[in-house]
């Protein structure tokens, strides 16, 4: 498979993760797209797809119904090339948490790959291409790890200017012919009080 083509699934999910955060200037309720059985939510199953589990760290993260997000979020999306291109992102968001008072979010993306021999340095090595490009990246750490025999990297990095800055977790990994990643992101100045929480997350995340 060639590297073009990874490209375009890993960046087009990465850019859908940092766009679906409403703009701090425009008060969003996000308690108006919480998921309908939010406090009972831990298994994913879509179609054909593997199914996956995550759990909550605590009670102030909350499942976000997809649907209902997208629908609301659409709204706002005046272009209809941007909009057509963020449907079939959605598409490709399997679960999605939202953090109350820190504004946190998290979510896991899965895209099926056309063929089966593609390797996971190749992938993160365009990944790490594609943030050199963008405005504020810094990276913190990269660091391979084995989970459930699945050869996992784990990307800490900032990216963004002034308000706009974010600090990532980016989970990368392939398994079952699918692209995996597990992104959350918060304000540089909640990192530390979130970081034990974004760790239970991605422990808690079986495959």
């Amino acid at each position: 498979m060639r590297l073009f083509a990874i490209a375009v699934f890993v960046f087009g999910a990465f850019l859908a993760a940092q766009q679906k955060q409403p703009p701090a200037s425009r008060k969003f309720d996000w308690s108006k797209t919480y998921a309908q059985n939010d406090a009972k939510t831990t298994k994913f199953k879509r179609k054909k797809d593997p199914s996956f589990s995550i759990k909550k760290p605590n009670k102030k993260w909350h499942f976000i119904d997809i649907e209902k997000f997208k629908e609301s979020y659409l709204k706002t999306v005046k272009d209809e090339k941007r909009k057509k291109h963020l449907k079939a992102q959605f598409d490709a968001t399997y679960c999605f948490l939202y953090r109350e008072e820190k504004e946190a979010t998290a979510v896991v993306k899965v895209t099926r790959l056309p063929k089966q021999d593609v390797n996971i340095d190749e992938v993160v090595a365009r990944v790490l291409q594609f943030l050199l490009k963008q405005k504020g990246y810094s990276l913190k750490s990269r660091k391979f790890l084995k989970r459930r025999k699945t050869r996992v990297c784990r990307l800490v990095y900032e990216l963004g200017q002034k308000q706009a800055k974010r600090v990532y977790e980016h989970y990368i990994f392939i398994k079952g012919g699918r692209l995996w990643q597990l992104i959350i992101k918060c304000a540089p100045s909640d990192y530390k009080a979130l970081e034990k929480e974004f760790s239970k997350l991605f422990k808690s995340f079986k495959f």
